[in-house]
């Protein structure tokens, strides 16, 4: 198991290869502007730590000091390039991946050239190769390269380390100890090499995994957050329907049958002196459940998607004033005038019965909240792109806390008319998503004890 685990990592795959292109790549750009800075003062150090010990009268060590000067100024221009390079990568994004991908090899192998080179001048006067360990070890460590081509560097790095060292070490026996421990770090610098990478896939790939997770989480949860939101609506949405069936609907019923006993029993009295008025009651509170119940149909067919969308040319002036000939009566005793102001006959591409359903509400809401002897204005005009109508009442208006909640079924509440009138609050719910499936919009504008006024707009469509 131990072994397949290994095998996973150096396996070409689209996982991978997209780490590889990616999270390994970034890894290496972030890592080697890292090194380019710290090594850059390491060289200056070098520099003068040896410039100022030069001795020009001993000939072997003036040449190991000026090799070692020489060799870290070449490095230290080389990383100075490096990390202009990156750093400008990192900022715009160029001059590109494959570019920068190339750099990153160079950098392997301009260590490597520099360590054998180090560790050839260094063996003028010490027998030692610690910069070619140093780079064995810590050059897998900062730079993460395919196995396959680390291992290719390797022995290139070891081919260049052996015969380079036999220029300058002239003790056999120290020769033959030094490409011997050189070996041996190169085998460990494979063995590094094998390490990380083996690590940073597989830490990559189950980073993938956990962020994978985390999204489907998040996912779930929001999905979850809109089904308890729905739950939530329709649950209001039923305490509402409820509500209305069990109060509203049965108060207007319950006017019909007030009235309708008193009539009978002034009829038995032989009386007619409050028959007309009575009639009149009747008649308002028949039509109050009547649009009552309108709406409750409506809406329960729009919660349930039953209602089609259905747009045909029409002439909204006669909708406007076919509703003002229905509410004529409701308006008359209050003895509110209903006024509609247009100045030609605007013609619309809209569905009919929804755009009646809309101002059947607006109107008889403005009449319900008008005192006696107000006025109730419809307006309507267009541009070039929309047509608006407005319906302006001078009642008792309302608060802008009102109007936040005028359109909402969760907060709305029905409020009582100026003559007690009683209504179930879902007129308005139900004209704005009737506007909505007519691509329109709702506005409203309303001072306290100064009236409202409905602005609806709906684009101009062509059949």
């Amino acid at each position: 198991m131990f072994k397949w685990k290994w095998l996973n990592s150096l396996r070409k795959s689209e996982q991978n290869e997209s780490i590889i292109a990616n999270e390994v790549f970034q890894r290496n750009i972030q890592y080697i502007s890292v090194l380019s800075i710290f090594c850059i003062p390491i060289n200056i150090f070098h520099i003068f730590l040896f410039y100022f010990n030069l001795n020009p009268q001993r000939d072997v060590e003036y040449l190991w000091r000026m090799g070692i000067i020489l060799s870290h100024l070449i490095l230290m221009i080389f990383f100075l390039m490096i990390a202009g390079f990156f750093f400008y990568f990192k900022r715009t994004g160029r001059p590109g991946k494959l570019f920068m991908q190339s750099l990153l090899y160079l950098v392997f192998v301009v260590a490597i050239v520099f360590a054998v080179s180090i560790t050839t001048i260094d063996q003028l006067v010490t027998s030692a190769i610690n910069p070619f360990l140093f780079v064995c070890i810590f050059i897998p460590m900062t730079i993460l390269i395919r196995p396959v081509y680390s291992f290719s560097l390797f022995i290139i790095a070891y081919i260049l380390f052996y015969f380079a060292l036999g220029l300058t070490q002239t003790n056999t026996d120290v020769l033959l100890s030094n490409r011997v421990n050189g070996f041996s770090f190169v085998g460990v610098g494979l063995f590094l090499t094998l390490l990380m990478w083996n690590n940073a896939i597989r830490r990559y790939n189950q980073d993938r995994i956990i962020e994978k997770q985390r999204e489907d989480l998040k996912n779930k949860n929001e999905t979850l957050s809109v089904i308890a939101e729905n739950l939530a609506i329709a649950n209001a949405t039923k305490d509402r329907f409820f509500s209305i069936i069990g109060h509203d609907l049965r108060g207007s019923f319950n006017g019909v049958l007030g009235f309708s006993e008193l009539i009978e029993l002034e009829y038995k009295e032989g009386s007619t002196k409050n028959l007309l008025e009575y009639i009149g009651f009747i008649n308002s509170s028949a039509r109050q459940a009547f649009l009552l119940l309108e709406n409750l149909l409506l809406w329960a067919n729009s919660q349930k998607g039953n209602l089609v969308y259905e747009p045909t040319e029409f002439s909204i002036n006669n909708i406007i004033l076919n509703i003002f000939s229905l509410l004529k009566l409701t308006a008359k005793t209050k003895k509110v005038s209903l006024i509609l102001e247009a100045n030609q006959d605007y013609i619309v591409f809209l569905d009919e019965k929804m755009i009646e359903t809309i101002f059947r509400n607006l109107i008889s809401n403005a009449i319900k909240f008008t005192n006696e002897d107000g006025e109730i204005k419809v307006s309507i005009s267009k541009n070039e792109n929309s047509i608006f109508i407005s319906v302006k009442d001078n009642g008792i208006g309302m608060s802008p806390e009102t109007i936040e909640k005028l359109f909402d079924v969760q907060t709305n509440i029905s409020t009582k008319g100026t003559r007690g009138e009683k209504g179930s609050g879902l007129g308005l719910v139900l004209c704005k998503e009737f506007i909505e499936q007519n691509r329109g919009s709702i506005k409203v504008e309303s001072v306290p004890n100064r009236g409202s006024n409905f602005i609806v707009s709906f684009p101009i469509q062509k059949s």
